[in-house]
């Protein structure tokens, strides 16, 4: 069983995976594994946009990439064409080493509606929780000035738009309650991944 994690930033995607990793689940985080790919496909990544994107220890610069990338749409969709075909390889690997161990796999994903993973999900969660919640999360979590906190939660909702291409496999948790209430919300799952 493969299923997808997603949801706004700071809804409790983390959280959730965590409790599904204490559960046997192998949880696939392709926040990590996109750091790996900009690695592995680094010298293109300075090629775009030139020597900075790597510091002096031969290590990608994410802090400068970002604020290339995300200042200019066309830049980004450029860096994506480089980092997102080896970030999907990595991911599709994943899954299968999962699949070897007949273990049940979940995709940590926010940008999960995007991926080719996502159609085969056997179902995706969506981890809601309140603007109010996740503003005071996001402060606590990256102390970053509110404008910056809002500006990627406004470029993460075109994303979560996406949702309706996989509404026959979708289910929402809610997460503004405490972490054992969200332990409540995914008992489900536990008899749904026996084999």
């Amino acid at each position: 069983m493969t299923i997808g994690l997603t949801g706004a930033c700071c809804s409790g995607k983390s959280a959730v995976a965590d409790i599904l990793a204490e559960k046997g689940w192998h949880c696939i985080d392709v926040d990590k594994l996109g750091h790996q790919a900009l690695e592995q496909v680094l010298p293109a990544v300075c090629e775009l946009l030139g020597r900075r994107a790597a510091g002096a220890d031969g290590i990608a610069d994410r802090r400068f990439i970002a604020s290339q990338v995300f200042a200019a749409p066309g830049l980004l969709k450029q860096y994506e064409a480089l980092v997102h075909p080896a970030m999907f390889k990595l991911v599709d690997a994943q899954i299968a080493a999962a699949a070897k161990r007949q273990q049940p796999a979940c995709i940590n994903a926010a940008i999960l509606y995007r991926m080719p993973q996502a159609k085969q999900c056997d179902w995706i969660l969506e981890v809601q929780a309140s603007l109010a919640k996740r503003l005071a999360r996001a402060r606590k979590r990256d102390k970053l000035p509110w404008a910056t906190i809002m500006d990627r939660m406004r470029r993460q909702s075109a994303i979560l738009e996406l949702r309706d291409r996989y509404s026959g496999k979708l289910l929402f948790v809610r997460n503004n309650g405490s972490l054992d209430q969200l332990r409540e919300a995914l008992v489900w799952l536990e008899h749904a991944a026996a084999p």
